[in-house]
């Protein structure tokens, strides 16, 4: 058996109580101190692992809207040419209009390049047309060949305007002669 000696006078010593309580302590630290190390080791993994996911989702989103925005325009240039072929093939239904359009081809087909139109409207008796012209020479060779024209009994201007950002805005009524 061995022998203990205890050098600290009796008034110093700690008992057993104590001594007990501060063993239950140190052995609660440690396994807080093991707990704690596992849950942040835990957490940093979980930290990872999702950085790395959210990046695989950002990417995969990215994707979807290049893909969304490539649609979304071609889409868009379907529904427009389907309405233009639709407003087409209701023109061309009406007889008494298909006289009136190929009455309006080489006016159409004889404009610069730098005129755009923005309306045409053709029915068995008028020609509703509105133009931009960007420059005055091509307002008037226009209006000319109009003028010169046998094809249309009245031209009558509904609309003139001139801008100095965009040119001249012209809105034309054009009858065809009574049979």
């Amino acid at each position: 058996m061995p022998i203990k000696f205890n050098f600290l006078p009796p008034e110093l010593a700690i008992s057993k109580s104590l001594i007990t309580a501060l063993r239950t302590v140190r052995a609660i630290g440690v396994i807080s101190l093991a707990v704690s190390s596992v849950l942040a080791i835990g957490a940093g993994a979980f930290f990872i692992i999702s950085s790395a996911s959210l990046k695989q989702i950002n990417s995969a989103n990215n994707q979807l809207e290049t893909q969304i925005k490539a649609q979304e325009t071609s889409e868009q240039q379907f529904v427009l040419l389907k309405d233009r072929i639709a407003k087409i093939a209701s023109i061309r239904s009406q007889p008494d209009s298909l006289s009136n359009l190929t009455l309006m081809e080489p006016f159409i087909n004889g404009l610069p390049a730098n005129v755009s139109i923005s309306e045409l409207r053709v029915n068995a008796n008028t020609v509703n047309l509105s133009l931009g012209f960007d420059t005055n020479s091509g307002l008037s060779s226009f209006l000319s060949a109009l003028r010169s024209s046998t094809g249309f009994s009245t031209v009558v201007m509904t609309d003139f305007s001139l801008s100095p950002t965009t040119g001249y805005s012209v809105g034309l009524t054009l009858s065809k002669p009574k049979k």
